[in-house]
């Protein structure tokens, strides 16, 4: 698990503690305790990489086991908030569906972490960088979180036992003789303890000793804490300091907490990183419009050399020369030296001198365009300078919130409160009547789509061949729309496939709750009941 940390103005990431093998024996005993009994009933996920377990407690309360299987944040807990969602889910575990926890335990020696059940087992695979969640029997992999194709029928994971070397056999920096001394010690701390004890190679015996002390610690008095930069361990304050750390009286709420403000962090970081953008965008464009008033004099020459062209041609206005496409003159505004002027060769002296006069009056009006802009907007350049330097020191989502609400007239967020959650979709959004109308635009748009859809709005699809998914959006309305309205949206879900050119096609409409996605099916599969059919001739839609 991973956390963005803030030091001396500098974003780093540093590994928790969360998955290390001393932390997973006291979790395991934790979770054990909660889960004693707890009978099975779903495992689904709605987000990637993070899958959620749903158990019935004997006293009929709910239970939720939460594990994330990204590598840099791998992190295992029971969370109170126990939920399920009933819909843009994909399940898992089926088969386990009904049967009790027997109890849990953690391998020996290794980050393997299992739920025992009457007739199989969830193995938590809490390492390396593909952490996984499997269903065995005895001795094989019956299903897989991630990637089952590739590891049903393997063999059931199996301890690694680490072989730990003689600290003063080992050649090489301090930290690399600890980590082959003390292969379980979690990593991310070894520097700490080294600092905090000031250990170098010339005293190997001092070093032996410190870590077997904390090991000791670690393996008989778990201190679960969340430290002031952020780092979850369960080294006590004797062995790592700080007056700040926040302490907790179990692993598994150590573990949530942080998991759950490294997301938030991440958000915030994100959402950060995006205004800061946003906001230079603006700057430059003020920037622009405000140096624009700096170079405004260059219109007022051109429209003082337009007028000057314009007298001298009128000079000679009564001659009848057309045909010309310049005209070499006297100019009286510069002594007299010779002058070419560009001429319309299509009209008279007259005529192109009038067209000079117009030029002047357009560089006029835009020298006084560019100073008003500027002016206009250098108080504007001026507040979003204020609001950059505040964003920059924002620390947290509520910051930035404040930030927006003190200045929710500027166009910086009012322009980003135009940019409506539609523009942002990934497939288009139209209106028919008083109805919105979904339209994918490519297979993972589809999913999309699907996923973002109310259990009742009506999905709209071309009947056995390809093509785009469509939705009509209901508002949560019981009745049907009128058949009209219906058969325009299937004329545009058969325009939209591969039946375009045919002059009539079927295509299906149901309800979104009665469509589906199949477990590991590619982008775009949906799976359908209860339909019904309408036979109608495609139709461009006009959005």
């Amino acid at each position: 698990m991973v956390v963005r940390l803030k030091r001396n103005h500098a974003e780093f990431s540093v590994h928790l503690m969360m998955n290390n093998y001393y932390t997973l024996i006291y979790l395991a005993q934790e979770l054990d305790a909660i889960l004693q009994q707890a009978v099975f009933f779903q495992a689904v996920t709605h987000r990637k990489n993070m899958l959620d377990l749903f158990f019935e407690s004997p006293n009929k309360s709910e239970i939720k086991l939460s594990f994330s299987a990204v590598s840099v944040k791998t992190a295992l807990f029971s969370d109170p908030r126990t939920s399920v969602r009933k819909s843009n889910t994909t399940s898992f575990f089926d088969s386990l569906r009904g049967e009790k926890v027997l109890h849990i335990d953690i391998a020996n020696s290794d980050r393997i972490l299992t739920l025992h059940f009457e007739t199989k087992s969830i193995v938590f695979a809490i390492y390396g960088s593909r952490p996984n969640a499997f269903l065995c029997d005895d001795t094989k992999i019956l299903d897989s979180f991630k990637n089952p194709s590739v590891w049903i029928g393997q063999n059931r994971p199996e301890s690694r036992k680490p072989i730990a070397e003689s600290l003063f056999n080992v050649n090489g920096r301090l930290k690399k003789k600890i980590q082959r001394a003390f292969p379980l010690f979690p990593r991310e701390f070894i520097d700490d303890v080294i600092l905090n004890y000031a250990l170098d190679s010339d005293n190997l015996e001092k070093t032996e000793r410190v870590f077997t002390t904390v090991i000791d610690q670690l393996k008989t008095k778990p201190s679960p804490r969340i430290l002031s930069d952020g780092r979850f361990t369960i080294i006590s304050s004797d062995f790592l300091p700080d007056n700040q750390a926040e302490g907790f009286q179990n692993c598994n709420d150590a573990i949530r907490v942080a998991f759950f403000t490294e997301i938030k962090e991440n958000r915030f970081s994100k959402q950060k990183l995006e205004l800061l953008n946003r906001t230079d965008k603006f700057i430059k464009r003020y920037e622009e419009l405000v140096n624009a008033g700096d170079y405004a004099w260059k219109s007022l020459e051109r429209a003082e050399k337009y007028e000057q062209y314009g007298n001298l041609l009128m000079t000679r206005a009564h001659e009848q020369i057309k045909g010309e496409e310049s005209i070499t003159l006297e100019n009286f505004y510069d002594e007299n030296n010779p002058v070419t002027i560009g001429l319309n060769p299509l009209e008279d002296l007259a005529t192109n001198a009038q067209s000079y006069f117009d030029k002047k009056k357009k560089s006029e009006s835009s020298y006084d365009y560019a100073i008003k802009i500027s002016e206009e907007s250098k108080p504007k350049l001026e507040e979003l300078h204020r609001i950059r330097s505040l964003i920059h020191e924002a620390a947290d989502l509520d910051q930035l919130n404040k930030i927006a609400e003190g200045f929710r007239e500027n166009e910086l967020f009012a322009s980003n409160q135009k940019t409506t959650e539609n523009q942002q979709k990934p497939y288009k959004i139209g209106s028919l009547g008083k109805y919105e109308i979904w339209i994918g635009k490519n297979a993972k748009s589809n999913d999309a789509l699907l996923r973002d859809a109310n259990k009742d709005d009506i999905w709209f699809h071309i009947r056995d061949t390809t093509g785009s998914h469509l939705l009509l959006r209901m508002n949560k309305e019981a009745a049907e729309p009128d058949i009209k309205l219906l058969e325009t949206v299937a004329g545009w879900a058969a325009w939209l496939s591969k039946s375009k050119g045919s002059q009539l096609s079927p295509v299906v409409y149901v309800r979104r709750k009665f469509v589906r996605k199949p477990k590991d099916a590619p982008a775009g599969t949906a799976i359908y009941e209860k339909e019904k059919v309408l036979l109608v001739s495609p139709k461009k839609p006009p959005f």
